[in-house]
């Protein structure tokens, strides 16, 4: 493969991922409900799982055997290690 070949295809690759976080996010913002008191909104949570097993809380395993964990703030600190 050329370089110019290469080089629009990995445009294209990372404009789709871009793409798709994009539409990803607003969707997640178009969902949420914005709340005028989080800690009251801590406290419904708190109280909906009390006396609820963890099994409920989790319901049905979907055999994921792999988890991604983004974060701004990590960004290979080790402190949270311990």
């Amino acid at each position: 493969m050329n370089s110019v070949k290469k080089r629009f295809f990995l445009f294209c690759f990372f404009a789709i991922i871009i793409l798709a976080g994009a539409v990803f996010s607003l969707v997640q913002l178009m969902n949420s409900s914005p709340s005028a008191d989080p800690a009251a909104k801590s406290k419904n949570a708190d109280a909906a799982i009390k006396g609820v097993s963890l099994d409920e809380r989790l319901g049905v395993d979907d055999n994921a055997a792999l988890a991604f964990l983004y974060g701004a703030d990590m960004q290979g600190s080790l402190d949270v290690c311990g």
